[in-house]
């Protein structure tokens, strides 16, 4: 048994409403360029622009993520 716990990956997908609250606080394009990054990182591009993040918190600046 491990006295220490062992560090974890970093979950990146789990900031996707971090950064879309912060791109549109600041009124940042880079914090949704992030977003879009993860996304892609994920496999997930082809899901951004029909994701439940885009209805709960729409995004302000148009990006396209492929």
């Amino acid at each position: 048994m491990d006295r220490y716990k062992q560090p974890e990956a970093p979950n990146w997908k789990g900031m996707t409403h971090v950064l879309r609250r912060a791109s549109r606080h600041y009124s940042n394009q880079s914090y949704e360029e992030a977003l879009c990054t993860i996304f892609k990182e994920s496999g997930d591009a082809g899901y951004w622009g029909r994701s439940e993040l885009n209805l709960q918190l729409p995004p302000l600046f148009e990006l396209e993520c492929k």
